[in-house]
């Protein structure tokens, strides 16, 4: 469960594990009873967007910006022109590596701003747990 991103349907045991998880490496670590006091429904949404942050995968920015750079790259190769079949190819040629090439670093770019927002939202929650002294804990 640690590394699923449904906590719809989990135990209570289950989202306190996988919050644990998704907070894992920040400072200070809450421990199983300061968890344990957080209402139910704050520390499913909590730890579901937690979850959903750290596994970001950035296919969606891959593909948008891939999109965006093979029609790009079509029109410019069309108003250009090409000469020959060695135009052709070589127009061809340039759309795909800039097609890739573009992909890959919207790819990257949307990976590293989700690691960024997972590391706020995931110190922001563990400076709530830790200065709540309530019987209740608050993740906002």
């Amino acid at each position: 469960m640690p590394s699923g991103i449904r906590v719809d349907g989990a135990t209570r045991t289950d989202v306190e594990a996988a919050f644990l998880a998704a907070v894992r490496g920040g400072r200070p670590q809450p421990g199983p009873e300061r968890v344990g006091r957080v209402p139910d429904g704050e520390l499913r949404a909590v730890t579901g967007r937690l979850l959903r942050l750290r596994g970001e995968c950035g296919c969606r920015a891959g593909a948008w910006s891939m999109t965006g750079a093979l029609v790009v790259s079509v029109v410019l190769a069309v108003l250009r022109g090409a000469s020959g079949l060695w135009g052709v190819a070589a127009s061809a040629g340039v759309c795909l590596v800039g097609t890739v090439t573009v992909s890959v670093l919207g790819k990257g770019v949307a990976v590293a701003v989700a690691r960024v927002r997972w590391r706020r939202a995931r110190d922001r929650v563990l400076r709530s747990l830790a200065e709540e002294e309530a019987a209740d804990v608050a993740l906002r």
